[in-house]
């Protein structure tokens, strides 16, 4: 698993699945600065290993995140991706933050232009 967060503030955000040159798969969740989703999958791909691809988006939203408070919220769909499990969303935001942090993950209908 992986987790990428490259802002403060309100952004868009992806959950993809990477296979790497052996076929490992691991979920990740990339939340970047950019306008639309799959502006973020395009970005990320030029940050991974020699070998390794996303395989598939799985679906995107909007991660609010407050560093300073340690909390984080999800919310919205991707218009493109469509909306992700939230299961997968909580678990992957879970194992990087832990109990530190004041996390809650919903999946809502809203899409943000």
């Amino acid at each position: 698993m992986e987790v990428v967060i490259d802002h403060d503030g309100d952004e868009k955000y992806i959950v993809c699945g990477v296979t790497d040159a052996k076929g490992k798969l691991r979920m990740c969740l990339v939340s970047l600065p950019l306008e639309y989703h799959s502006d973020i999958a395009e970005e990320f791909k030029r940050h991974l290993s020699k070998g390794e691809r996303i395989t598939r988006v799985f679906g995107g939203g909007i991660l609010t995140i407050d560093r300073e408070a340690k909390v984080i919220r999800t919310y919205g769909m991707s218009g493109g991706y469509g909306k992700p499990k939230l299961e997968q969303v909580q678990q992957l935001l879970d194992s990087e933050f832990g109990d530190d942090w004041d996390v809650t993950v919903t999946i809502t209908s809203e899409i943000r232009g």
